[in-house]
């Protein structure tokens, strides 16, 4: 019979194909949840973002409708945080759980464009590559 699932082991795949692969798709989510962002930020011409310092390295980015609006449920984080190793799994196993909670009650009207996830960060930086033309 068909699987539903495919695994791809990584490790001996190029490095160029592995991050093409991996940032192939979150570009497109990434790029519908801009999309989402700026279209709701147009909707009012008081909405905005907030941005608030959360850490040495990491920032809170909120829509903010006028105040005497209930705020929109939209949201999102942008940055990182310093962890244990156990908190650190702990992250992963909520944004799991949440995703999993929220994705059994798929069906509703309303979309909503979802990215999460935690990973170490990289011990270098790498310089993002563009594609010529």
């Amino acid at each position: 019979a068909p699987s539903s699932e495919l695994f791809v082991p990584m490790a001996h795949v190029p490095e160029h194909t592995r991050l093409g692969f991996i940032e192939a798709g979150r570009q497109r989510v990434l790029d519908r949840f801009a999309a989402g962002m700026d279209e709701e930020l147009r909707k009012d011409p008081a909405r905005g973002i907030s941005f608030k310092s959360s850490g040495p390295r990491s920032v809170d980015v909120n829509f903010e409708p006028p105040s005497s609006e209930r705020r929109e449920p939209w949201t999102a984080f942008y940055g990182t945080i310093n962890l244990t190793r156990d908190e650190a799994h702990a992250l992963a196993e909520d944004l799991d759980e949440l995703v999993e909670r929220y994705r059994a009650l798929d069906g509703g009207p309303l979309e909503v464009v979802v990215h999460a996830g935690a990973v170490r960060a990289a011990s270098r930086r790498r310089t993002r590559r563009t594609s010529p033309g």
